[in-house]
């Protein structure tokens, strides 16, 4: 079985219907970090998004709560109350990266953390690899496989420079071909899509 049967085959496996409110979210989410709607906006009220979006007030109220935790929007209680919107922070991605690197001890230095950042990033190329592999050919596959085991070689020699600037080169080149081939995608479009 070629690598893009593979790919297919480890993606078909894993389906996942996702709730009406991990749909909700996603959909706001994907406004939010476009900007289409603007750090600071107040969301329409519960009614008029339960009659937009065609959902129950308790999906939209769970898609709330998604997205509150990962601090894209804050909810006010009372009379001038609702969601509003705020601007993506570096810091929830930095809680996250600290709950994975906890658990095994992890200082925040040296060859641990930098695969763990490494395998973030991976898995964000992953997502769309695997999000457009009818597109792609085998061979598209099995470079971003061989660019991967690369950067992880170079950490695992600790050669963390080094590793670091061939990682950047491959993001680049990856980023101009995304880029090139889905227009105005967004990664947040890849994980929500993938």
């Amino acid at each position: 079985m070629s690598t893009a049967e593979n790919v297919r085959a480890g993606a078909m496996e894993r389906v996942h219907v996702p709730k009406t409110a991990e749909v909700l979210a996603s959909t706001i989410r994907a406004q939010i970090v476009r900007g289409e709607i603007p750090e600071g906006a107040a969301l329409p009220s519960e009614s008029e998004l339960v009659s937009q979006f065609g959902v129950s007030r308790s999906s939209l109220r769970e898609a709330f709560r998604i997205l509150e935790s990962e601090q894209l929007i804050t909810i006010r209680r009372g009379a001038h109350g609702g969601a509003r919107v705020k601007r993506p922070d570096v810091t929830v991605a930095a809680r996250y990266l600290a709950l994975l690197l906890q658990p095994d001890g992890v200082l925040l230095a040296g060859n641990r953390t930098l695969r763990l950042l490494y395998g973030t990033l991976t898995e964000l190329v992953r997502q769309e690899i695997i999000a457009y592999t009818i597109r792609e050919t085998p061979g598209r596959i099995q470079s971003a496989g061989e660019s991967v085991r690369g950067a992880m070689r170079l950490v695992a020699a600790g050669e963390g420079d080094k590793a670091a600037d061939f990682w950047r080169g491959r993001m680049l080149s990856v980023a101009e071909r995304v880029a090139e081939t889905h227009g105005g995608r967004t990664i947040v479009d890849a994980l929500t899509s993938g």
